[in-house]
């Protein structure tokens, strides 16, 4: 992960093994990103990975307020062979400054029950779609 948020949730899992990416730690998200994160992700294949966004549009994809970030989350899409976008109600027919990817691109979308009609048919026109309960 590249999350420190995530890499302490299963720090005190025995049996879960936590692999901590390098890179430029940027504090408000308690993330690494930049030149050294992408370097070590081009390393590792992953079976899933789960990624959020500032903002989810049909037509642009998902997107951030960051280049770096937005990089470093293509990157972790590419070295996935399931790609997972884990998204609110709120997020969506929102753009940002940087897209991390197209809605094509991903093996599912996790949202809410709160995301209205038209944004979930849209969704499920360009991939899978999961609501949580």
């Amino acid at each position: 992960t590249n999350s420190m948020d995530v890499a302490f949730v299963f720090a005190e899992e025995p049996d879960i093994e936590v692999l901590l990416l390098g890179g430029t730690w940027r504090k408000s998200i308690n993330s690494l990103v930049g030149p050294l994160t992408n370097a070590m992700l081009k390393l590792f294949s992953f079976d899933k990975a789960f990624i959020a966004a500032n903002a989810v549009d049909c037509k642009l994809g998902a997107s951030t307020r960051n280049l770096a970030e937005a990089e470093t989350k293509h990157l972790m899409l590419q070295s996935a062979r399931q790609a997972i976008l884990v998204a609110d109600h709120s997020k969506f027919e929102q753009k940002t400054f940087c897209k991390i990817c197209n809605l094509s691109e991903l093996s599912m979308v996790i949202t809410d029950k709160a995301t209205p009609k038209e944004t979930l048919d849209c969704l499920q026109s360009q991939t899978q779609v999961l609501i949580a309960q």
